[in-house]
């Protein structure tokens, strides 16, 4: 059964929480807030002793907005890596994932394998907040969620490196995938590429509009990616544009055999992912495929990826000077760390669309790196190098091993 996308929308909410009506008390508002505190302070004091005694292994509550598919897949991956890696304590991790907000339930499936979820609504409701305590919270904010500072994801990822993905699809969706793709006209030789671009329809929340594209801009990837043997099956949710007739190009998003199952099995099967600015791009990066993003914003985002990845960012246009403003003056002010459309707005800012040729150029070099046959110059390196100088601790995506797609900085050098 097709799963329907999670809507967001900016009315207010029919039903009231119970800290809203108690906000309403200020008396009874700093009653609960000194109950909730010393709550937390004994269970701080009493936590150890539970931890060494009854549960034999630390545990920590993941706080993970799992209505989100991109939030879903890099915050659990990026935890159990930075176990492997001995970059934190050895927790037992736990998350709440209540089944009526989960953006795919085939993926926590396989979050599963490696985390404690629990998905039953009630007993997530009766365990958050306990969950939000500071003594039982693992804070997982700074893999993804960071606004203002550096993101964990690349550089845990730099540090996992080639190391074998934590997770694997199962033979079982293997199997169902390669029929349903039969079924699309590809044989078992076949192989595809996913592509994916951030349209209005899936979140309803016009702060971060910014970073939407027009998958027809997009075309132009598809069809050389097509024209060198290829398949493009086109991802995302009913609420999205529908795709002209294009030989080799599946409008996924709006067949009947689109599934949960299905998206989890399409983003870990494909020889690369070709997206936008949205998380979904992150699904097939746990799996060890791939990814190139065309369309970043903001610019210091613009390597949030994995190594061997490649990432190009929107160009930046002012209002009030009338012309493309150089990389350095987007990052080198607080432009180029810009998270929510009202501060574009309010700066006058316009953020340029990757034009379709730049998507191409991208795809095609991502294209050559999966079959070894991508080459760069010393001018290439030079580019990248200066490029890379920009970014400094406090940048989205400093200390990624990702690159800034090569013909996208051969083409924009003068605003280097």
């Amino acid at each position: 059964m097709t799963k329907q996308p999670v809507k967001w929308s900016r009315k207010p909410l029919l039903t009231r929480t119970v800290a809203s009506r108690l906000k309403e008390h200020p008396l009874l508002w700093k009653c609960a807030l000194a109950l909730f505190a010393s709550a937390e302070w004994i269970l701080g004091l009493l936590l150890p002793l539970l931890e060494r005694h009854i549960l034999r292994r630390p545990i920590r509550f993941l706080n993970i907005p799992c209505q989100h598919i991109g939030h879903l897949a890099v915050e659990t991956d990026c935890f159990v890596k930075e176990g492997l890696l001995g970059r934190r304590p050895d927790y037992r991790g736990i998350v709440l994932c209540s089944k009526t907000r989960v953006s795919n339930p085939s993926l926590l499936k396989y979050i599963k394998t490696n985390l404690t979820v629990i998905t039953n609504p009630f007993v997530c409701a009766v365990l958050k907040p306990l969950a939000r305590a500071g003594p039982m919270q693992y804070d997982v904010t700074g893999y993804a969620q960071i606004v203002g500072g550096t993101s964990l994801a690349p550089t845990i990822n730099r540090e996992w490196g080639d190391r074998t993905p934590v997770w694997r699809l199962s033979d079982e969706d293997i199997r169902r995938g390669r029929e349903c793709l039969r079924s699309f006209g590809l044989t078992d030789d076949s192989w595809f590429v996913c592509v994916h671009c951030r349209e209005p329809g899936y979140l309803q929340w016009d702060i971060h509009d910014y970073r939407d594209v027009n998958v027809h801009d997009y075309i132009p990837a598809m069809q050389a990616i097509v024209e060198r043997g290829g398949w493009c099956l086109r991802m995302g949710d009913p609420s999205m544009q529908p795709l002209p007739k294009l030989e080799g190009v599946i409008d996924y998003c709006h067949s009947d055999l689109r599934s949960d199952w299905m998206d989890v099995f399409l983003c870990a099967s494909s020889r690369f992912f070709l997206g936008s600015g949205s998380g979904l791009y992150w699904v097939s990066g746990i799996f060890g495929v791939p990814v190139a993003c065309a369309n970043f914003t903001p610019m210091s985002s613009v390597l949030a990826l994995r190594p061997g990845d490649l990432g190009i960012p929107k160009l930046v246009w002012s209002e009030t000077d009338e012309r493309l403003l150089p990389f350095r003056q987007v990052l080198g002010t607080p432009i180029g760390d810009y998270r929510f459309t009202l501060e574009y707005e309010n700066s006058k800012i316009r953020l340029i669309d990757n034009k379709p040729e730049d998507v191409k150029k991208l795809a095609e070099e991502m294209l050559d790196k999966t079959e070894g046959k991508a080459v760069y110059t010393e001018d290439d390196r030079m580019l990248q190098e200066n490029f890379l100088a920009l970014l400094h601790p406090g940048h989205f995506s400093y200390g990624s091993g990702a690159r800034v797609g090569r013909d996208f900085l051969r083409d924009y050098r003068a605003l280097m």
